[in-house]
């Protein structure tokens, strides 16, 4: 079963670790979709433009993703092992894992104050 999830961030700064999106009017806009094992990152301003891909070891089958701009992180559900994986968006590295043993996340949602992450 293919799944996809995909999220859009627009910044005025460079965001990730790995090559940058080219800047229109002072805005880097990114897109985010899940594979079979991670990210891949495109850059909506150079024609969708593969800039590179994140590994998120052990997940797959993803449901929802959601990003949280005060946090600078990027928040994956994947139905692999029913947990929600965060992704710091400056270094594409995970930074926390939660596990929702026999409860699988799905189509989360973060306040804009990035404080409160919402799951059914």
């Amino acid at each position: 079963m293919l799944s996809i999830a995909v999220l859009v961030l627009c910044a005025g700064v460079a965001l990730g670790a790995g090559p940058r999106g080219k800047t229109v009017n002072g805005l880097e806009r990114l897109l985010y979709v899940t594979n079979q094992s991670g990210l891949s990152v495109y850059d909506i301003n150079d024609s969708h433009k593969l800039l590179r891909q994140i590994a998120v070891p052990d997940t797959g089958i993803y449901k929802g993703i959601s990003a949280s701009v005060p946090l600078g992180q990027l928040q994956l559900t994947s139905n692999l092992k029913d947990d929600i994986v965060a992704i710091d968006l400056a270094t594409d590295a995970i930074v926390w894992r939660k596990s929702y043993q026999n409860q699988y996340p799905d189509s989360q949602a973060i306040t804009p104050d990035g404080r409160t992450l919402l799951c059914p």
